[in-house]
């Protein structure tokens, strides 16, 4: 096992008992894995140490302790909901890796007959099944699903659509397919079916921005800019809330996750160089506090909750630089309050063109 150098910083006075773990880790995503009490890091491929590699890492001691090389660069890592197993994709190109997290060791290669893996999802409760979308050059050309690693016949055809974000309803019967990569704003709702996948026909605009990941709780999809909707519905969705991100950023890419051990939704942000880990309620979504993060963060592109007080988040210190991970504790009981007024609770209709394709 190797131990990277870590830097440990203090915060301002107000957090006498908060302190970060600095690694210098070039960092891309992180996941935590509460079976296991480990955190997995994909890693760019300018990391002196660890280049193009998937890491496990202690979260709390800031050690690494085991690492995987692959081939290319790791883009989207996603874990089983038994926690069990790592999926790992790579940057434009193809193949998904399955990951055994017991031993930390490769379980499986998923061919994807050299279309690249723009993203994909794992169906809830199932360790086998995967739905994926796949393209060339960061354009898709169709939506498919594997299981135990083998294609299935009924697919999709993405078209001129772009879909290129994935996210399951809870029970894994549907998922939703959003738009990230243009400006059109399409999302559509897809059935899960025994052998493969196919378009519901319902087609909603302008309901996430470009760009956005999506991610499930409650069935409610949210995105990184803090949108919170009823995009699983049979009628029109609903907008449910906005929980005012931008009254502490300016920036839209965030980490986010809903903390099952707050009760309430966590987003890494950053304004004028400076970090900090949000809390929104998770019923009523409006502000209820921050921490700030120590020195300087131009960016957040990733955040994993560990326990009560402590968080990993991946940041960029300012541009040229490598991004890192810092490993935060902080007593939660005694979050910062900023100035950000509560969230917006629209519960409203979409007000755009929600069924049609007439903008094309």
């Amino acid at each position: 096992m190797k131990k990277i150098l870590i830097l440990c910083l203090l915060l301002a006075a107000q957090y006498s008992n908060a302190q970060a773990i600095k690694l210098n880790i070039d960092a891309t995503r992180v996941v935590y894995n509460s079976l296991y009490h480990k955190a997995f890091v994909a890693v760019d491929t300018y990391d002196p140490l660890y280049p193009k590699s998937i890491l496990q890492i202690d979260p709390l001691a800031g050690t690494v302790e085991k690492h995987i090389s692959l081939p290319g660069i790791p883009f989207i890592i996603r874990q089983t909901t038994d926690l069990k197993y790592l999926f790992v994709s790579y940057q434009y190109q193809p193949d998904i890796l399955k990951i055994k997290l017991d031993d930390f060791t490769i379980a499986d290669n998923i061919m994807t007959n050299e279309l690249d893996v723009l993203d994909f999802a794992v169906k809830p409760a199932d360790n086998n099944t995967l739905v994926v979308i796949r393209g060339d050059g960061g354009y898709p050309d169709d939506m498919v699903m594997y299981k135990d690693g083998i294609l299935q016949p009924k697919q999709e055809r993405t078209d001129s659509d772009l879909f290129s974000a994935l996210c399951f309803k809870n029970d894994g019967s549907r998922l939703y397919a959003h738009n990230r990569v243009s400006t059109g704003f399409e999302g559509r709702l897809v059935n899960i079916l025994d052998d493969g996948v196919e378009f519901t026909g319902k087609t909603w605009d302008y309901m996430i921005p470009a760009f956005s990941f999506i991610k499930n709780h409650n069935d409610l999809l949210y995105d990184q800019s803090g949108d919170f909707i009823d995009l699983f519905s049979d009628s029109i969705p609903k907008q449910i809330a906005q929980i005012p991100i931008y009254k502490i950023t300016e920036y839209s890419r965030t980490g986010s996750e809903y903390s099952d051990i707050h009760g309430c939704y966590v987003f890494g942000h950053a304004i004028d160089y400076k970090g900090y880990i949000s809390f929104f309620h998770g019923e009523h979504y409006n502000y209820l506090g921050s921490f700030a993060l120590p020195g300087q963060v131009e960016m957040i592109y990733d955040l994993a909750v560990v326990d009560y007080d402590h968080f990993i988040v991946v940041a960029l210190g300012y541009s040229g630089e490598n991004n890192f991970l810092l490993l935060f504790t902080g007593n939660s009981k005694d979050k910062m309050a900023l100035p950000a007024r509560p969230a917006t609770l629209k519960q409203r209709e979409n007000p755009g063109n929600p069924w049609g394709n007439s903008r094309r």
